[in-house]
């Protein structure tokens, strides 16, 4: 799963140098990197969502609307853990 998730990250960073090198622009890999790790999370985290969704849409489950609060904490802390990865705000010691 790592390696999945590694090879996500290479692929993400890698497409968008080749944007910055099409539009001539300035950039910074180390940067791109970060902003990679923090936004993929959040990302998957919405595909899996709809995936959800069109699932419970579709059979008339009824679990969409018993997870939604749980998926939107999910979420916002997705995006608070993102922010703070690409900013490093609180940095833990090992």
């Amino acid at each position: 799963m790592r390696n999945l998730y590694q090879r996500l990250i290479n692929y993400s960073v890698e497409q968008r140098i080749k944007r910055y090198e099409q539009g001539g622009k300035k950039y910074d890999k180390e940067k791109i990197v970060k902003e990679m790790e923090a936004t993929n999370p959040i990302a998957l985290f919405l595909l899996f969502q709809g995936l959800i969704w069109v699932i419970d849409n579709n059979l008339k489950l009824g679990i969409y609307e018993f997870l939604f609060p749980y998926m939107r904490l999910v979420f916002i802390i997705l995006i608070v853990i993102g922010i703070n990865h690409y900013f490093g705000w609180i940095r833990l010691k090992k």
